[in-house]
């Protein structure tokens, strides 16, 4: 099992479950993790989705023991073809796309690919004992995947970004802070706390407008400003036609807190 699962109160929290290596992820084991990720877009009782992991560390990426055999190195190119078309990319597909909002608890050092795991989360916080390393380029001879060639400059910039991957030196959660990486840093025995308060705030909010938001944001690095604009229109005229909007305009002018799922709401369920 690569993640062990536990709702409470329309939350869902996934546990990366493989602590004796650093939560370290078999190529197949990202399609196992997309299938949970799957199930929970389809439960309509959860509403946000808290991802961290067991023990000290978050994950180290792909289990790299799961590369060789008795025989030695197993890989071929048509084999990691298949495991990035099968498993690891349509799983951050499904982090990216996903309708109900992410919250990632990073409890340690990340590494590799769950270096994209950790940044393709909605509202990112770490433990003061997270670090970042990623050693794809000067440790493995590869490039940068799991989205990390993607998010990584575009949350850093390209000139910040490129030295990381090509020097592999870690960076500390408050460097991390610093770079854009991540929302707060926060205590090692408070981070449970923090993440679910923001799944609570994030579990109350108006679905459509949450959703439409995350994909504007996520479409932003490929867009220009001036489409920028038809696409922030676009949603806003879809939106106003809702139920949400009209609860949170009633609710402005009648001084109290919105309450978004009585304005007809199915709390993200997609499609």
């Amino acid at each position: 099992m690569v993640a062990k699962v536990s709702k409470t109160d329309h939350i869902a929290t996934l546990t990366l479950s493989n602590p004796g290596s650093m939560n370290a992820i078999s190529l197949e084991g990202f399609g196992e993790l997309r299938a949970v990720f799957e199930a929970l877009r389809r439960d309509r009782d959860v509403h946000a989705i808290i991802l961290t992991g067991e023990g000290k560390a978050f994950c180290a990426g792909a289990a790299l023991d799961s590369f060789v055999d008795k025989h030695g190195f197993k890989l071929t190119p048509g084999t990691l073809r298949k495991a990035f078309d099968e498993h690891l990319n349509p799983l951050m597909r499904t982090m990216m796309e996903i309708e109900k909002p992410i919250i990632i608890a990073i409890n340690g050092p990340v590494a590799g690919g769950g270096i994209g795991l950790a940044l393709a989360g909605d509202v990112v916080i770490a433990s003061e004992t997270a670090r970042f390393h990623c050693g794809f380029v000067p440790m493995l001879a590869i490039v940068p995947d799991a989205g990390t060639s993607w998010l990584l400059p575009n949350l850093m910039g390209r000139n910040r970004a490129l030295p990381m991957a090509l020097l592999g030196d870690p960076l500390d959660a408050q460097e991390a802070m610093a770079e854009g990486l991540i929302y707060r840093v926060v205590g090692p025995d408070a981070l449970m706390e923090e993440a679910r308060g923001y799944a609570e705030r994030l579990s109350r909010a108006p679905v459509d407008a949450l959703r439409r938001a995350r994909m504007l944001f996520t479409d932003a690095a490929a867009t220009r400003f001036s489409d920028m604009l038809d696409k922030e229109r676009d949603a806003n005229c879809e939106l106003v036609a809702g139920p949400e909007m009209k609860e949170g305009v009633s609710a402005f002018l009648e001084k109290r807190t919105p309450d978004f799922k009585i304005s007809g709401s199915d709390g993200g369920s997609g499609s």
